[in-house]
């Protein structure tokens, strides 16, 4: 074979070898970081902060794009926040705004960014949003006047809508309709047609809440949250078509227990492995029984004991899921005697025999 005839052969078998490194090495590195991200996540979805922030903080140096830079940001922050180890929340809370605000990163990222302050917001309260949130936009949605609880859920909303602005959720939706004017209007009794919210009527609040869900539900975005945020949404979507279907009567029970049975739907396949949706569903099943009040003459008692069943279990153990559960339920409980929901959980303990032994292990030291 003459000499120039096996030189070009042999570059034409480089060139070949050449091209299949180039298209194959960059998806090897790509599934590599697939397979490492999703271990990551279910090592947060466990309750393991301290691993998922090392597996996080590493991956975050091998990101192969700014979309993945800015989810990775994300879900360190939030088990920063959730470790809460020295400071741990000031970080967390820094890593949130470096995403919100470079505009290199997906607008859909930065708007989940936007939602996990809000969601943290949310839990806090006024001298804490002052001083992680002194710059503007923050500082400006923080009215001035009112009560402790108006300002920071005031805050809250304002946060929601600028991510809604960034980039249309349902969660941003649900989020308004559920966790900003469902509970508001939840406080309102029945017969009180005179009092305003926001300076709107209750049926035009109501009218408000039942906007925002319909335009969650055509977002279809299940696949932009992880399964906690989902089962968290579809919470917050519950409570509003609760609410605003009891103030403007266009919606029947059964419509209403539909959006509280689509919650235990959702979270269902990720309860045994994922603490964060086990939480959220305890959550979800007190507000659902808590509904099925509404049905007269003890008429769903039977479905109310078997809703109610987990909290058994909870009552007994001691891991940190079971100590949150019971955090949250001890801070509910200690509202005034009026308050609907202590008024509802003495209701329900009397249905229920497990929840009467968690609401009764609630005040032992």
């Amino acid at each position: 074979m003459p000499k120039h005839t096996i030189i070009t052969l042999v570059v034409f078998l480089a060139l070949i070898v050449a091209g299949v490194v180039i298209w194959v090495y960059p998806q090897f590195t790509m599934n590599r970081f697939n397979r490492q991200y999703s271990d990551a996540t279910k090592l947060s979805s466990s309750g393991n902060s301290e691993d998922a922030i090392a597996e996080f903080s590493r991956l975050l140096k091998e990101a192969p794009d700014k979309a993945s830079e800015g989810k990775l940001k994300v879900l360190l922050a939030g088990n920063l926040f959730s470790r809460n180890s020295g400071g741990d929340r000031a970080e967390a809370v820094n890593l949130y705004k470096s995403v919100v605000n470079d505009y290199k990163i997906p607008a859909y990222v930065r708007a989940l960014a936007l939602n996990n302050i809000a969601n943290i917001v949310s839990d806090q309260n006024e001298s804490f949003y002052k001083l992680y949130f002194p710059e503007s936009p923050y500082q400006g949605f923080m009215p001035s006047t009112g009560s402790e609880n108006f300002k920071v859920y005031r805050a809250y909303a304002q946060i929601l809508t600028l991510s809604d602005q960034v980039y249309p959720t349902s969660y941003a939706e649900y989020s308004i309709a559920g966790n900003y004017y469902a509970p508001a209007l939840a406080e309102i009794p029945n017969n009180n047609k005179t009092e305003r919210l926001m300076g709107m009527s209750q049926e035009e609040a109501a009218l408000e809440v039942q906007k925002y869900v319909r335009e969650g539900d055509a977002r279809n975005d299940d696949e932009l949250h992880v399964p906690h945020v989902n089962v968290r949404k579809y919470l917050y979507r519950a409570l509003a078509l609760n609410v605003s279907g009891r103030i403007l009567g266009n919606l029947t029970l059964n419509d209403r227990e539909d959006a509280f049975q689509l919650v235990l739907t959702k979270g269902a396949k990720y309860e045994t492995d994922n603490v964060r949706v086990r939480m959220i569903l305890m959550d979800a099943r007190f507000f659902y029984a808590n509904f099925l009040l509404n049905y007269p003459d003890g008429e769903r008692d039977s479905n109310i004991r078997e809703i109610l069943k987990p909290f058994g279990a909870v009552a007994t153990l001691e891991d940190s899921t079971s100590v949150s559960i019971h955090s949250t339920f001890a801070s509910r409980m200690s509202s005034t005697a009026s308050h609907p929901v202590k008024t509802n959980s003495g209701k329900l303990a009397e249905i229920s025999p497990e929840y009467k032994v968690f609401v009764d292990s609630l005040s032992r030291p």
